[in-house]
């Protein structure tokens, strides 16, 4: 997944030729897009099970690490224009990661454990989009973005929920594949981009952020008039 976007960000990026950005996005005042993404792994660390010797002193039964792992889930956003270069956007995505549990050198147990289960990844939130000063085709406009989220997580057994915060920047590209600045639906294309998030709380065991690289590719429509 992250090879997939990562190409996509590179072929939009080499149509770039002597333009101005903004007239690749002027037309139309609402935007909605969905597509998929990929949330990295993020790991919650190690830890070892002790028990008190009778002499006071502790001996090892078994360690543990945690991991939520990456996952390909669906993302949708939409973005209200504010100015030429600025939008205020919702976002909204649904994942299933796999929360694993290795656990080794148990003194009761022959060889290392790996407990799985899925979890229900739900994120809501919002931000703002940025679209750079930079010279592109007229079809072509880089952005940056930074958002703040609702974060639900749902254990497999769907009777513990964990919530936290989930924060995330990236940036990326459009690309405009047809225009109609007559009509009320103005206009459709691709959007890449890339970037980091940063989970708080959730199903971790302390309230440590976690970081995780993020990668999306998604379509989307334009609808109404710029003023």
């Amino acid at each position: 997944m992250t090879r997939v976007c990562a190409l996509a960000i590179a072929l939009l990026l080499g149509g770039a030729t002597n333009a101005v950005a903004q007239a690749a996005v002027k037309a139309g005042r609402f935007e909605v897009s969905g597509g998929v993404e990929w949330l990295g792994a993020a790991s919650f660390g190690a830890s070892d099970a002790t028990e008190t010797t009778p002499g006071g002193g502790s001996s090892p039964l078994f360690s543990t690490a945690t991991t939520l792992e990456g996952a390909i889930g669906f993302q949708a956003a939409f973005g209200l224009r504010i100015t030429d270069a600025l939008e205020a956007q919702a976002i909204g995505a649904v994942s299933r990661p796999t929360l694993s549990t290795a656990i080794s050198h148990d003194i009761e147990a022959s060889g290392d454990v790996t407990a799985t289960e899925k979890v229900q990844q739900y994120v809501v939130g919002g931000g703002v989009l940025w679209y750079l000063p930079v010279r592109t085709s007229p079809s072509l406009a880089a952005f940056v973005t930074g958002n703040v989220a609702y974060l639900r997580q749902l254990h497999e057994v769907k009777t513990l929920v964990a919530t936290g915060q989930l924060y995330r920047v990236s940036g990326g590209v459009k690309y405009l594949f047809a225009s109609r600045p007559a009509s009320r639906f103005k206009g459709y294309g691709m959007r890449a981009e890339a970037g980091f998030a940063a989970r708080v709380d959730g199903v971790a065991f302390d309230s440590r952020a976690r970081y995780s690289p993020w990668v999306a590719a998604s379509i989307f429509a334009r609808f109404g008039s710029h003023q």
